[in-house]
Formats: C-alpha cells, sequence, structure tokens
C-alpha cells in the first residue's frame, strides 16, 4: 500500500488565512506586496512538497516492481464528486504519470 502525504490538505489553511490578509490590504501597497509575496511563497511551498511526494513514490513503485501499467482516467468526472474532489486535485495525475 501506497500512502500519499497530503501536503495541500495541511496547508490549506494558511493558504486561506493568507488569501484573506490580501484582500484586506490596499491595492497598490507595500504591505499588499508582502502579504502577496508570502501567499506566492506558501504555493511554491506546496508545490515542491506534492513534487517531492510524487518523485518518492514514482521511484518506489519503479524499484518494486517489474512492470508498471498505467491507465488513462477522466479526472474531470472524478472531481465531480465533491467529498474525493479537493484529493483526486491535489494528486495532480497528469504530472504523476510524466514522473
Amino acid at each position: 500500500m501506497i500512502s500519499y502525504s497530503n501536503g495541500f490538505k495541511n496547508m490549506l489553511q494558511f493558504v486561506k488565512v493568507l488569501k484573506k490578509t490580501l484582500v484586506k490590504k490596499i491595492n497598490c501597497s507595500r504591505n499588499r506586496d508582502k502579504a502577496k509575496n508570502k501567499l506566492s511563497k506558501l504555493h511554491k511551498k506546496i508545490s515542491n512538497q506534492r513534487n517531492d511526494s510524487q518523485h518518492k513514490i514514482s521511484f518506489r513503485l519503479v524499484c518494486e516492481n517489474q512492470a508498471v501499467v498505467l491507465e488513462n482516467l477522466n479526472v474531470k468526472n472524478m472531481t465531480k464528486n465533491h467529498y474525493l474532489a479537493l484529493a483526486k486535485r491535489d494528486f495532480a495525475h497528469s504530472t504523476f504519470i510524466t514522473k
């Protein structure tokens, strides 16, 4: 069984807080620029966590198995289920296949 670390779920609260603070700032102000930079750094951190875990999973799959078979999934229709949509989007199937 392969466990996928949900970096996005843990950081989602921080993203919400930073977005709220960004909206409340005055346009073209230095404080707005600071809040914008914090939010972009957080998004970059989430992206790096996702890429790292995907690399670890793909490396483990290749090392442990002789053959790897991939299935084409229609992720767009799968995200219509609101219970699983966040997890499906966070995993990023298309980028996982390229790794």
